[in-house]
């Protein structure tokens, strides 16, 4: 009789650690997965935000516009052409700070080079 107890005890307490067991690993396979797709998700915002970027370098009227500025201040930043970054848009005074900080995250200005296609029509020129 004792023995039987002792038996139906041990199996309950295997059982038992192991439903508790299966429990922990499932709630936290889930808990896993999600922070690994909330991550994808926010590699992916990155991702595109950064794919979304707008070279004031090389941008047309209407890409500039379509980030923030009106057509004046599209058509200054053209102008101004090349910017070495796109901080100088402050500096020399072709937006006001507002503006700026409502655009600075939605541009770029990749090093203020011409374009090859640019360059390339010089040195052809040069030649002649």
């Amino acid at each position: 009789m004792m023995r039987n107890f002792v038996r139906v005890f041990a199996i309950a307490c295997a059982l038992t650690l192991f439903a508790g067991t299966s429990f922990a690993q499932a709630s936290g396979s889930k808990k896993g997965s999600t922070s690994s797709a909330d991550q994808s998700s926010s590699t992916t915002k990155k991702s595109s935000s950064k794919a979304k970027l707008v070279d004031i370098n090389s941008a047309s009227k209407d890409e500039l516009t379509g980030v923030g500025f009106d057509d004046a201040t599209a058509q200054k930043v053209i102008d101004g052409r090349p910017w070495a970054n796109k901080k100088q848009l402050v500096s020399k005074k072709v937006v006001d700070q507002a503006t700026y900080d409502k655009v600075k995250d939605k541009i770029i200005a990749h090093g203020g080079t011409k374009k090859s296609s640019d360059t390339s029509k010089k040195s052809d020129t040069s030649k002649k």
